[in-house]
């Protein structure tokens, strides 16, 4: 009597494989979209170089001039009564013009004022104020100040002094007994802008994004070439990744659109909003650059992956002689080599990569744990990559 053999077949599993690739296309997503937000605000807020490039040409902008021309002349009349001045001139018959007069006479220096803002000659003065304040804070919170001076930074304080200067000259001598009893120097024009947050805070907010922004895309690239090495079906894992980067970047520029009232609510001056939100824009600007270019890469190479993976296209004839005739050149061929001796001699390279990684580490002078952290992605990375890089066997013996 012959039994006969049941064979049972196992149903689709999910094991440990699946379950780190599906962790690491999470984790890599979620730092790569953060390292965009985290370098968009490094490199645009946080260097001195592009905050100037950014900020520069302000100041011909009409909300931007009109703004700290208000706040100029403020300056330039806060100890002085205007209207008491304009009376002593009068007649007493007169007396009624001094408010209409003293109405008249500060919008005309507004006006001035704004003017001059507005010229070639205010560029240099702007320019250097913006470079220096940026400068100086920005020294004070990386610890790169001398104690007296950043202990006395606490904002961005941009410093005028020669503004009300040449107001008053535009002015002329009409208006020299206006500020016959000011004193012998001109009150200092500096704008300070307090975005509410503690000098201390401000210092950890620099700190923590210099390190991320050293981290993030390391930390991105190591988890992306882990769940690729990892995978079985790593063309449609890649393109799965394209997709979900271009949908983030999407996301990315919707999101940082809807934050701009409260940014401009974070600003306790309500004059300042104006020229803040233009800053905003410029700032947005230089983001959707960034975001867009994300976009139409990861949009691209999806596409690319895509359509290479039609059987209209893998079984084209047209194609399929192409590939043959790739396949017989010796750069094919060189490849397959490369490929075959790191499968048969990864880790003997990853050993030794890895321990090229640890004489750099310990030979270079003020490796501080942020260093440590940035060099250890990079061992992840190389062997992720040398994984990566060898012969992907068949799915019937999955790794």
């Amino acid at each position: 009597m012959v039994k006969k053999l049941s064979i049972h077949r196992r149903g689709p599993s999910f094991g440990w494989a699946k379950l780190a690739v599906i962790t690491l296309a999470v984790l890599g997503l979620v730092f790569f979209s953060g390292f965009m937000i985290v370098h968009w605000t490094q490199r645009q807020l946080l260097t001195t170089d592009n905050w100037v490039e950014l900020v520069a040409p302000l100041p011909k902008n009409e909300q931007v001039s009109s703004a700290v021309a208000v706040y100029s002349v403020d300056k330039l009349f806060e100890t002085i009564n205007v209207e008491q001045k304009v009376g002593e001139v009068l007649p007493p018959q007169a007396a009624f013009l001094a408010p209409p007069l003293s109405e008249r006479i500060k919008t005309r220096t507004t006006n001035l004022a704004q003017d001059l803002i507005q010229s070639d000659q205010f560029q240099s003065i702007w320019i250097t104020a913006n470079r220096t304040a940026h400068q100086k804070l920005m020294n004070a919170a990386r610890d790169e100040a001398p104690k007296e001076e950043g202990s006395q930074r606490t904002g961005f304080q941009l410093k005028l002094e020669n503004l009300l200067t040449a107001v008053k000259e535009k002015l002329g001598s009409s208006s020299a007994g206006l500020f016959a009893n000011t004193g012998e120097r001109d009150p200092a024009v500096s704008v300070d802008v307090d975005l509410k947050t503690k000098f201390e805070t401000f210092k950890k907010f620099v700190s923590v994004t210099d390190f991320l922004n050293g981290t993030l895309l390391l930390a991105s690239a190591a988890c992306l070439v882990g769940a690729l090495a990892l995978s079985n079906h790593r063309r449609r894992l890649f393109m799965a990744i394209m997709a979900a980067i271009a949908i983030v970047s999407l996301l990315q520029l919707i999101g940082i659109k809807a934050l701009r009232p409260a940014v401009l609510n974070q600003i306790e001056n309500v004059a300042y909003q104006p020229a803040t939100g233009v800053v905003y824009d410029e700032l947005l600007a230089t983001f959707q650059r960034g975001a867009t270019t994300v976009f139409a890469v990861s949009t691209l190479l999806f596409v690319l992956f895509f359509v290479l993976g039609r059987p209209i296209v893998s079984k084209n004839k047209s194609v399929r002689k192409w590939l043959k005739v790739l396949r017989a050149t010796r750069f094919w061929q060189a490849v397959c080599s490369a490929r075959n001796l790191i499968s048969r001699n990864r880790w003997p390279i990853f050993g030794v990569t890895s321990f090229l990684v640890m004489v750099f580490m310990a030979f270079i002078p003020d490796f501080d744990w942020q260093g440590l952290v940035r060099a250890l992605l990079v061992i992840l990375i190389i062997l992720g990559l040398v994984n990566l890089l060898s012969p992907q066997r068949s799915a019937a013996y999955p790794r």
